[in-house]
């Protein structure tokens, strides 16, 4: 089945129009011109070496925290369903 020349030239133009301006969520100007500067929550590219270690650490931490309970949870889990098996059998 092919498409006939003016429906490939109708979804170009469509693609051509809904096109956006796409910008860096580092970029912190606001073309309008209007309201603030926008908080992207990302840290600055201009950070110092110390900041970045402290945010390293505290990001490990957190790792190893969320880990820590996952594996809790799933070592009780896994230790009722042994437990539930064993006194049914």
């Amino acid at each position: 089945m092919s498409m006939s020349f003016g429906s490939i030239q109708a979804m170009i133009t469509s693609l051509k129009n809904n096109q956006r301006n796409r910008q860096s969520p580092f970029d912190n100007t606001n073309p309008q011109g209007i309201g603030e500067v926008k908080n992207t929550g990302f840290p600055e590219r201009d950070t110092t070496p110390e900041q970045r270690q402290a945010w390293q650490t505290r990001f490990k931490k957190e790792r190893q925290r969320k880990d820590m309970i996952m594996w809790t949870v799933g070592v009780t889990f896994l230790g009722i369903l042994v437990g539930i098996v064993c006194y049914l059998t």
